[in-house]
């Protein structure tokens, strides 16, 4: 199997590399992670690079890029000290839209991810239900010819400043076993949801919430994809979510060797640095 780089990876990594250089941003980062702000001006750097435009389809204003293309410039941005929640979200978005969103969805989607702002926070995980997914309880059901949405979601990244939620909810008109699951497109600034900030040991430029459901009214419009295929769509999110992880922690793992071996090659004791023992 050939791994050889295209001419166009390569030049788009160096265009990744040129970027955060140029912006000089550890100090940046390190004051935005100390005081739990989002780095904007990182983020508005790469949307005037194009960055944010990767994986976006031409006709909604974008550049298309294939996953793996993706994944080159995820792991690369993160080898070079850029923080793991920026920017990679709306990929995720975009690719869970292209994939089962109707219409109105994608578009609504490509604008955000086009500006930098991250489209929507992840509904999937609940206090009981983490990796096992089909045990999640929060509900859509129908009362007086309207839809209604009830339930806890936890580990929503990025909740407060999210437009929307895509979440995943049982759904009892379909009683077929992993088929009785649908997924909604709700917007986080409507009637009956609420959310609780929790305490993280890291990953401070974007916060972490648990999202409370309370009665939120959906409609038809805001189903993504097919009634009752919620838990199989689920899945395709997992698939791109977890190589998009994947690539973080390698590239994160790179960005950390590379500064212990520059530390190791300054750091001096006993008259010699302490790469040299």
């Amino acid at each position: 199997m050939d791994f050889t780089l295209t001419d166009e990876q390569e030049l788009l990594l160096d265009s990744v590399r040129e970027m955060i250089a140029r912006g000089n941003y550890d100090n940046y980062f390190k004051e935005c992670d100390k005081k739990g702000e989002f780095p904007v001006k990182a983020a508005e750097a790469a949307v005037e690079a194009g960055f944010a435009a990767l994986g976006i389809p031409e006709d909604h204003g974008g550049t298309p890029c294939d996953i793996l293309t993706m994944l080159l410039v995820a792991e690369e941005a993160f080898a070079n000290g850029w923080p793991s929640l920026c920017w990679v979200n709306q990929a995720l978005a975009v690719d869970d839209m292209l994939s089962f969103g109707n219409e109105e969805q994608q578009r609504a989607i490509c604008e955000l991810g086009l500006k930098g702002i991250k489209p929507f926070t992840l509904g999937f995980s609940e206090p009981q239900a983490g990796s096992d997914s089909a045990a999640a309880t929060t509900t859509v059901t129908e009362r007086d010819g309207k839809m209604f949405i009830n339930g806890t979601k936890t580990f929503n990244t990025g909740a407060n400043c999210a437009p929307y939620m895509l979440c995943i909810v049982r759904d009892f008109k379909n009683e077929k076993v992993n088929h009785d699951f649908s997924m909604y497109l709700l917007k986080m600034d409507q009637p009956g949801v609420k959310m609780a900030k929790l305490d993280k040991i890291g990953n401070n430029m974007m916060h972490t919430y648990e999202v409370y459901l309370e009665d939120v009214e959906v409609t038809k419009d805001d189903l993504v994809g097919q009634q009752g295929e919620g838990l199989i769509q689920l899945m395709k999110n997992f698939e791109v979510e977890r190589l998009i992880t994947c690539a973080a922690n390698v590239g994160m793992a790179r960005c950390a060797y590379d500064e212990a071996i520059r530390h190791a090659g300054t750091r001096m004791q006993f008259g010699k640095t302490i790469g040299s023992f």
